[in-house]
């Protein structure tokens, strides 16, 4: 995640976004499904993600949109993990078991340099 608070191991881009379900090619909440993936940083890695805090009803900033996947470690975690990645339009709900807000989530990108990240698969497209 690259470049928010100045911080080379943050999101290249957050911002506040309302999501609301439309319908039309959406998973239901059975198709979706959780993976945990865990992440060292070392030295001036970034994370690679581009995501956004996910307002999805009374959830109101409780996880961060993927909203693309850049070159750094979660790419490289990919690449090395194919039935386990990390994509546009998942939900990350917790990292290192902090899922209170997503401004607690990025404090962690931030200050931790082991990551336990845990995604929806498909979670922004889920209609509750």
């Amino acid at each position: 995640m690259g470049g928010l608070c100045s911080q080379p191991e943050t999101a290249e881009a957050v911002e506040v976004q309302d999501v609301q379900g439309t319908g039309a090619g959406e998973l239901d909440a059975a198709t979706a499904h959780e993976i945990t993936v865990s992440l060292t940083k070392t030295g001036d890695a970034k994370l690679g993600l581009d995501i956004s805090h996910f307002h999805n009803g009374e959830d109101r900033n409780k996880a961060l949109k993927v909203k693309q996947v850049k070159d750094g470690i979660v790419k490289e975690w990919n690449d090395k993990n194919p039935g386990s990645t990390i994509e546009t339009n998942d939900l990350i709900t917790s990292i290192n078991g902090v899922s209170s807000s997503s401004d607690d989530m990025l404090k962690q990108v931030k200050e931790a340099n082991e990551l336990v990240i845990v995604v929806k698969k498909g979670g922004a497209l889920v209609v509750k």
